[in-house]
């Protein structure tokens, strides 16, 4: 399985951007080998802190969907799409903060959150919820 972070931050947040580049490189190899569902092959998490996106969407589970992009076709194949929004202080942070921010945010976000009906029951949450504390764990410490 992959699992992938990806960012949409305020330009003023250049210095956060490049920490999280390499960041999600490490965050990518410590999941792609872990498989939480047979119905998943690929988790994109999308890391927010836009001041326009004050709303949360809902996590969203496409199971073979095929889309268009500048006309050339493309499918959507067992892929989870989720919106993580961090706290406004992220910008505020050093380098240790932001990243326990986005450790601490996440665990509680797929706590709380109700995945798509789909994958519901199939999705092994408790796993991947410990296996995001024993990354970031690990990661801090290092």
């Amino acid at each position: 399985m992959n699992v992938y972070l990806k960012m949409f931050f305020d330009a003023e947040q250049t210095e956060k951007y490049e920490m999280i580049s390499c960041f999600r490189i490490i965050f990518s190899e410590f999941f792609n080998s872990r498989n939480y569902s047979p119905c998943l092959e690929e988790i994109n998490i999308n890391l927010i802190t836009l001041p326009e996106c004050k709303k949360q969407k809902r996590p969203i589970y496409y199971d073979n969907v095929q889309r268009l992009y500048k006309g050339m076709p493309y499918t959507l194949y067992h892929l989870l799409m989720i919106d993580v929004k961090l706290p406004d202080n992220f910008a505020n942070t050093n380098d240790s903060e932001a990243v326990k921010m986005i450790g601490d945010t996440m665990v509680k976000y797929f706590t709380e959150v109700n995945l798509p009906v789909k994958i519901r029951k199939s999705f092994d949450k408790e796993r991947f919820v410990a296996d995001l504390k024993t990354f970031f764990d690990g990661y801090l410490e290092s």
